[in-house]
C-alpha cells in the first residue's frame, strides 16, 4: 500500500457522471484543519468516522448558506456545526466539559414568559 496524498482542500473531485467542481469554502476547510489536529493530538478515535462526516456535512451546509446569502439557513446549518464540533471534542468549552451552548440558552429564555407587575399590585 502506497503512502497516502493529502487531500486537496481547495477543490474536491466531482462524483463519478458529474462535471462540476465544487470549491471548498472556508467553514469546510476548517473543519478539515480541525481534525487534521485532533487526530495528530489523538483526540480523535477510529470510531468517530461517521461524526466527522456529520461535522463536514455541516459545514458544507454552512458554506452553502454563507454563499447563497440564506439569512434563515445559516444560523441553524451553524448551530448544526457547533453541535457537531462539540460532539468530537473540538471546542475549548467541550474540552473542559462544558457545551459551550450560551448563546443558545440566552436565546431560548427571550421566548419565556416573563413576570409583570400587574395593575393594583
Amino acid at each position: 500500500m502506497g503512502k497516502r496524498k493529502p487531500m486537496d482542500l481547495e477543490v474536491q473531485t466531482p462524483m463519478p457522471g458529474l462535471k462540476v467542481r465544487r470549491r471548498i469554502g472556508r467553514t469546510e476547510r476548517a473543519a478539515h484543519a480541525a481534525v487534521r489536529a485532533a487526530r495528530k493530538e489523538s483526540v480523535l478515535e477510529t470510531t468517530d468516522v461517521g461524526a466527522i462526516s456529520a461535522l463536514y456535512a455541516a459545514a458544507r451546509s454552512v458554506d452553502a448558506a454563507e454563499l447563497g446569502g440564506d439569512v434563515y439557513a445559516a444560523p441553524q446549518a451553524v448551530r448544526e456545526y457547533r453541535a457537531s464540533l462539540a460532539d468530537l471534542l473540538l471546542t475549548p468549552a467541550s474540552r473542559k466539559g462544558g457545551n459551550g451552548d450560551d448563546a443558545d440558552a440566552w436565546l431560548a429564555s427571550l421566548g419565556a414568559p416573563a413576570l409583570r407587575d400587574t395593575p393594583g399590585s
